[in-house]
């Protein structure tokens, strides 16, 4: 029954015709994660082109990058 709603509540999001909106915010952050380096993930998803991809699809893109 779940996934049947879940499912129903993604199918009437991907064929609604209001525009849709994406926020993303860039912000570093490591506390509680025990392995060096995850503070790096925003700056990786910036390089690899993430956003420029992003901004190519049907969407708004809101960025709030520091």
């Amino acid at each position: 029954m779940l996934f049947r709603k879940t499912l129903s509540a993604i199918r009437q999001f991907s064929t609604e015709s209001s525009s849709k909106t994406l926020g993303i915010i860039g912000v570093p952050f490591h506390k509680g994660q025990p392995r060096g380096g995850v503070e790096h993930g925003p700056k990786c998803l910036r390089d690899s082109g993430l956003l420029e991809a992003l901004e190519e699809c049907p969407l708004s893109v809101n960025l709030n990058l520091p």
